[in-house]
């Protein structure tokens, strides 16, 4: 079973579920993403991601979703993108002080102290390139009706992710951490 089908089927759902009307469906997606946070483990980071989806979840149910509806799909798209990136770096850092340095290296894109290395490694920059462009549809124009390039080039990119990370510094799984 997944974790979703497991809050849903035993808190969500519990609670009354989206039919008890829009403040207690709101209320419900809260508690279910602070639970899903907290269950990551008992650290203010993962219950500031769970907090943080949960809150984009409701803001999008409430009124942003219809004004994302009518953007350009590249806007839709990069709005996706950065909440998503942005909640994962909140997922990733052991402590708030490592937060504030994060944010401050990706307001000032980057300082000596934290190096981009992405910018001046050529494999790196193609391996992001080719994902980018092989999850988007400027693919479809690209490679037509043959899907298999397309499998090709992302599979491609994964294995070279992982080469990547095992070529790194230590990486542990992150579930060992509990």
């Amino acid at each position: 079973t997944t974790l979703w089908r497991f809050f849903g089927d035993y808190v969500y759902f519990p609670l009354g579920g989206n039919r008890l009307g829009r403040l207690r469906t709101y209320r419900n997606l809260f508690i279910v993403f602070f639970l899903c946070g907290f269950w990551h483990g008992a650290a203010w980071n993962f219950v500031l991601w769970g907090v943080y989806f949960g809150v984009f979840l409701i803001i999008e149910r409430m009124k942003l979703r219809s004004v994302l509806d009518r953007l350009p799909s590249a806007m839709s798209w990069g709005y996706t993108m950065l909440v998503v990136m942005f909640g994962w770096l909140l997922f990733r850092v052991e402590d708030m002080n490592q937060l504030q340095s994060a944010l401050n290296a990706l307001g000032t894109l980057g300082s000596a102290s934290v190096p981009l290395k992405f910018l001046t490694d050529g494999w790196l920059i193609t391996a992001t390139l080719v994902a980018i462009v092989a999850s988007t549809p400027v693919m479809q124009r690209v490679v037509g009706n043959r899907p298999i390039v397309q499998d090709v080039l992302l599979l491609s990119c994964f294995v070279l992710s992982i080469a990547f990370l095992a070529a790194g510094t230590y990486n542990p799984f992150i579930y060992f951490r509990f």
